[in-house]
């Protein structure tokens, strides 16, 4: 019938907790349906995610995959994948899609963002610091804004740092962390 029983999946980093927790899940279905996993990872910086994870889906394409998971959110908010594959069954794990073609699972990053802030603003803290990072992407900008929200009811101040940073992301933090002790020591959370 045409099947090759293959599941393509691109993520960015099979060690994030989460991902790693959905292929372990995901392969093990698949195994009881009778398909396998063809996992590629991206592993490259942010600006490079959506370029190789398309690279990898066009690879995966031409392999004939049955369907297709992604997990990355700069791979999804590119969605140059869907004209170029149109046949393939795509499930995005993660982000959020204009497009209708797509199956998506998504978190709710601003609803995180404000149950975290009313929390913060609960325990008394009424200066927050965020650590936005050099490359924003959409669940970056959700959670802040919810965090924000949150925050806002209780008259607490959203501190954001690292936005300009151009250095990796454990650097990036480190670098954002000293900057809100030397800057803004109001800040208690």
């Amino acid at each position: 019938n045409g099947r090759t029983h293959v599941i393509g999946v691109v993520c960015h980093d099979i060690t994030d907790p989460l991902v790693s927790y959905l292929l372990t899940a995901i392969e093990a279905e698949a195994e009881k349906q009778g398909y396998h996993l063809f996992i590629c990872t991206t592993y490259s910086g942010p600006m490079e995610e959506a370029r190789q994870g398309d690279a990898y889906i066009n690879l995966l394409h031409e392999k004939r995959v049955d369907a297709i998971l992604v997990f990355g959110e700069r791979i999804i908010e590119a969605e140059d994948y869907l004209a170029d594959c149109p046949e393939v069954s795509f499930a995005v794990a993660a982000g959020i899609t204009a497009k209708g073609t797509v199956c998506t699972a998504s978190l709710d990053y601003f609803g995180a963002g404000v149950e975290a802030g009313e929390h913060l603003a609960s325990l008394g803290h009424r200066e927050v610091a965020f650590l936005k990072g050099p490359h924003s992407s959409k669940s970056v900008e959700r959670r802040q804004a919810g965090l924000r929200e949150g925050l806002k009811k209780s008259g607490a101040k959203l501190i954001t740092v690292g936005e300009d940073s151009a250095s990796p992301f454990d650097q990036a933090g480190y670098e954002g962390i000293t900057t809100i002790l030397a800057s803004h020591p109001t800040v208690t959370a």
